[in-house]
């Protein structure tokens, strides 16, 4: 599998270039600050068990951040150097490229996330508390799939891009309305639909659309494994209390996004 092989390099370039250890560095030490931080209130039997999960909502805002920084310019920067072209002279197709990139800067975001929850419970077991590996495990998955779909956002827009300038803005674009204006966009559509007038009462589909945010995908889910205690609260706000709705937008975001950006990059010219 060609594919695999641009992984192996994409993730040998992040070591040798030193951005593998800036994410593991900055991850680790979040990640030790909340485990060393967090217990020194509560009961150890308690922190064992929400311990993990209070730190999914904290890093809620981090990790999409570090994602998109990481993938942005993943095949645009490529592109406008001209060592694209000189790569697919080789014999690897625009699909090598594109799945065998979005699994590499998925593996570096893995791997931080990973090292984030090492050094939480070093963090937490130098103050005395033993996290729940179970609880530990489940938390991880959570955050590493909100990366992964950033990532997938963010391969999307490169992919789509002509510049690193307008990658760059798209991704900022992208993380603002994603965090900060998603649950206002089911009234702004009602709005255009009802002739520029606020309609009295938003339309059944409402919630459905709000649940098409990602951010709120996860916070459902840590929500129904948690209970909303330790949710990231209000970037996103609500819509459809459904845990397998929430699986299907993750999903969605991971393979579907990335696929319509790859079938503009596959038939455009380079």
């Amino acid at each position: 599998m060609r594919w695999v092989r641009i992984a192996r390099k994409d993730i040998r370039d992040a070591i040798r270039t030193r951005t593998l250890l800036i994410v593991v560095a900055l991850f680790a030490l979040i990640g030790g600050a909340m485990g060393y931080l967090s217990t020194t209130t509560g009961e150890p039997s308690t922190l064992a068990e929400t311990l993990p999960l209070v730190a999914v909502g904290s890093m809620t805002l981090f990790v999409p951040i570090v994602a998109l920084g990481v993938s942005y310019e993943s095949i645009v920067g490529p592109r406008t150097s001209g060592a694209l072209q000189f790569l697919l002279g080789l014999p690897y197709s625009r699909g090598d490229y594109a799945l065998g990139t979005y699994v590499g800067r998925a593996t570096i975001v893995a791997v931080g996330v990973l090292s984030a929850f090492v050094a939480l419970a070093v963090g937490a077991g130098v103050r005395g508390i033993v996290v729940s590996p179970s609880t530990t495990l489940l938390a991880c998955l959570l955050v590493v799939a909100l990366g992964v779909v950033f990532v997938a956002i963010g391969l999307s827009i490169s992919l789509s891009a002509r510049s690193t300038g307008a990658a760059g803005a798209l991704a900022f674009g992208a993380f603002l309305v994603l965090f900060f204006f998603w649950s206002s966009l089911p009234g702004a559509i009602a709005y255009l639909a009802n002739g520029f007038s606020a309609p009295e009462t938003l339309p059944g589909w409402a919630p459905y659309v709000r649940s098409l945010n990602p951010v709120a995908s996860v916070q459902l889910l840590l929500d129904y494994v948690a209970g909303p205690a330790t949710s990231a609260g209000g970037f996103v706000g609500v819509g459809v209390d459904s845990p397998t709705l929430a699986v299907a937008v993750v999903l969605g975001w991971m393979t579907v996004v990335p696929a319509v950006a790859f079938r503009r990059f596959r038939d455009d010219d380079l």
